[in-house]
């Protein structure tokens, strides 16, 4: 029992040639998911900070994000002053 575990984490240890092709083409799958999903996003106007002129494009916006939204209702104080220039 205990040789057979050796042998197990010994072949864990050392890779051969197929195990690490099929861990390369995962990780080639991942990435190319990846970017597909930036150059959606980027599609949608994610990660850029633009004034919404109406609560329709509001919703529409809202409704197009996978995840999460950012509005920011912007007053003439500081506060809003310092954040509008953090986002932009």
């Amino acid at each position: 029992m205990e040789d057979k575990l050796d042998e197990e984490i010994a072949s864990l240890e050392k890779p051969d040639a197929d195990d690490l092709e099929v861990l390369r083409e995962r990780r080639l799958q991942q990435m190319k998911r990846m970017a597909e999903k930036r150059k959606r996003w980027r599609s949608h106007r994610h990660g850029e900070y633009t004034e919404i002129p109406s609560e329709k494009d509001f919703f529409a916006a809202v409704k197009a994000s996978e995840q999460r939204v950012v509005c920011h209702f912007y007053r003439e104080n500081w506060r809003c002053k310092v954040m509008d220039k953090h986002m932009t």
